[in-house]
């Protein structure tokens, strides 16, 4: 026989097991809670900006974002006629590409390999570019500009990667030796991206309770993603470009992704926004005549692309005039115009970049204002 103390002794010891359980298990989905939910803070991010002068290419960028164990080289010439984005296994410091396809104004360069080593004492990205059909080898060394920070901001419940929510994130460069123009771009990226990041959040939160229905088991691992990162696509103590790249997923078949924006000019001390006409002289014929070209290079893309029954007339006409003019960059050889999916074509056509030199645009330039930063006046005899 059991003593009366100990009949009741195992039933009282389960329930507050259970108790402490349930308390823990609690206690583990608030901390979870609270963690996904956490004030978004500006966070190191593995991507860099490397510039540098190779041979027979002149200046070279290079943006370099690390993940894990790959990582993603994006090259462009100042000229902008190639441009390379590659993936390889990043093993022991070594990148390694076996094709490169580059895209632009000259299609006829045969295939490259990229064969490259980033190393972090110091910070330096070195390696080859080798022609393929020539064999031509050409050694590159480029010095970081600037290392980018991520703001990210997440909102619902994920455990392991599995639960329903949403993260919203940007990645803006911080220059390792800024300008005074260098620190007002940083500052307005950042509240760029606070003030999209809130949008986001603000137009996705209203309808929370509607699209909990779509993340329900087995369907768990419903997660919303909105990112956007900026890229330096030209950069001088007066001048800088930017374009960002901008990316979503909301459920469905496949993600989508956009382009935005933003020169700024610096001029005595203040800080301006650059819009194209800026470039061009008044009742040139500038809008005409640059619309015209931007067909005739995209039909020519279009074409490479394997789209058929492509010609320049019928892109002219199916491309509205403000719609070809935006977004677009500058650097100090020409314009890059870019046009999303379903822009000047279908989502698997991708995006396509239509590069202009400025020697093609010559009789409709602008000699002052951001043009006089851009195309400084040659120096003869010592003097401009």
């Amino acid at each position: 026989m059991h003593a009366p103390g100990q009949v009741a002794c195992r039933p009282f010891r389960i329930r507050h097991f259970l108790l402490l359980a349930a308390v823990l298990l609690t206690g583990l989905v608030v901390v979870i809670m609270v963690r996904q939910n956490h004030e978004p803070v500006w966070e190191p991010a593995s991507q860099y900006v490397f510039r540098g002068r190779v041979s027979g290419l002149g200046w070279v960028s290079a943006f370099v974002s690390l993940d894990g164990q790959t990582a993603t080289v994006e090259l462009n010439t100042d000229d902008g006629c190639f441009i390379a984005e590659l993936g390889g296994e990043f093993v022991n410091g070594q990148i390694t590409a076996q094709e490169v396809a580059w895209t632009g104004e000259n299609t006829s360069r045969p295939v490259r390999t990229l064969e490259a080593a980033l190393s972090d004492s110091p910070l330096s990205l070195q390696g080859t570019l080798t022609e393929t059909a020539t064999g031509q080898t050409r050694t590159l060394e480029l010095q970081p500009v600037a290392r980018y920070w991520t703001l990210s901001e997440k909102k619902g419940l994920q455990v392991f990667n599995r639960g329903w929510g949403m993260t919203a994130s940007a990645s803006i460069p911080e220059f390792i030796e800024p300008t005074e123009l260098d620190a007002q771009t940083v500052d307005w990226l950042k509240e760029e991206a606070r003030a999209v990041m809130d949008g986001v959040v603000a137009g996705v939160k209203p309808g929370w309770r509607e699209q909990l229905r779509h993340f329900r088991f087995p369907a768990a691992t419903g997660q919303w993603v909105f990112h956007t990162t900026w890229h330096v696509e030209s950069r001088s103590p007066n001048l800088i470009s930017l374009r960002g790249d901008s990316r979503d997923y909301t459920g469905g078949a496949h993600g989508n992704y956009s382009t935005t924006s933003q020169t700024w000019w610096r001029q005595e001390g203040d800080v301006l926004g650059v819009e194209l006409r800026d470039l061009f002289r008044e009742h040139s014929g500038w809008e005409t005549n640059l619309q015209a070209a931007i067909g005739r290079n995209l039909a020519r893309q279009k074409l490479q692309r394997g789209v058929e029954g492509v010609t320049a007339e019928n892109i002219h006409a199916e491309i509205h005039l403000a719609g070809a003019f935006a977004p677009f960059t500058v650097n100090p050889h020409g314009i890059a115009f870019y046009f999303d999916p379903y822009v000047a074509g279908s989502f698997a056509e991708g995006r396509y970049r239509v590069f202009l030199p400025f020697t093609e645009l010559e009789s409709y330039l602008r000699t002052d204002g951001p043009m006089a930063d851009l195309r400084p006046a040659p120096v003869k005899d010592g003097r401009r």
